[in-house]
């Protein structure tokens, strides 16, 4: 999971590069992922705000991209303190069985 995280915070940090940049081609591959694996993780509110943006990108919105951007970030930011709770939360769990 500690691996998901640091792909996760990487992913969204070129994602606003992208954005930054008007490379709309790596924005939406980039999304696309962000999509699928918050997805997979079950990251509802994440993934509800990269599928909005793959929309946009579709579209040719990038303007309204780059304002979901920041929302993007803090979201993710909040999923990665949310895994890594979990992470904590299960190795307290681990530990106690051994103890």
């Amino acid at each position: 999971m500690d691996k998901h995280i640091n792909n996760a915070v990487e992913n969204v940090n070129r994602a606003m590069e992208a954005a930054q940049q008007d490379d709309l081609e790596t924005l939406k591959k980039t999304i696309h992922s962000i999509k699928g694996t918050s997805a997979q993780f079950g990251a509802k509110t994440l993934n509800i705000i990269a599928a909005e943006m793959e929309i946009l990108i579709d579209n040719g919105e990038i303007d309204k991209v780059n304002n979901l951007t920041t929302e993007l970030q803090a979201t993710q930011n909040q999923v990665a303190q949310l895994m890594l709770a979990q992470l904590d939360n299960n190795e307290v769990k681990e530990n106690a069985k051994l103890g």
